[in-house]
């Protein structure tokens, strides 16, 4: 087992994305997005603790820390940063992965939860409202705090052991 973060690239749709990971390559994968202004070492703690049971994967998304900064504003918008991602977890060889997102990187995942169901096996958004963390449900507003175990998506409170196991 490799509990060492490393730092990788991956090449995809013609943009080089940095991700930091931790774990065994070929066990589930966990995928974690991060939010604005922050990049993939917002991870760390988690890329270790999951390392034990999943391939741990945290993504800059695109223009943040090392990954590529498209120049049309437009490449910045939901559904292109999803497809970037979706086209990022192909490319590391995997067809599903359990999605952590937080702030925008919460957004990217509820868009990908939404648009590309046969990817996410789970969903796992992590927020702070009034210093709790609360989850959000499948598709309500940003902030609204309800806990949802609906058909494909699963959402947890900061709990590894709901994650499916590799």
């Amino acid at each position: 087992m490799t509990t060492a973060i490393g730092d990788g690239f991956a090449e995809v749709e013609g943009l080089r994305l940095h991700y930091a990971a931790c774990g065994e390559r070929g066990r589930a994968l966990v995928l974690f997005l991060h939010g604005f202004p922050e990049h993939c070492r917002a991870w760390d703690a988690q890329l270790v603790a999951l390392s034990r049971t999943h391939y741990a994967v945290a993504l800059d998304l695109p223009g943040c820390n090392l990954s590529g900064k498209p120049q049309e504003l437009a490449a910045y918008r939901a559904g292109p940063v999803a497809e970037l991602v979706a086209g990022f977890v192909r490319s590391l060889g995997y067809e599903r992965c359990v999605v952590v997102g937080h702030d925008w990187g919460g957004a990217i995942g509820w868009y990908l939860a939404a648009t590309r169901p046969e990817l996410v096996e789970a969903f796992v958004a992590r927020l702070r409202a009034t210093g709790q963390e609360v989850a959000t449900g499948r598709f309500g507003a940003a902030m609204e705090v309800e806990l949802v175990n609906d058909g494909p998506f699963t959402l947890v409170l900061d709990s590894a052991r709901d994650l499916p196991a590799s």
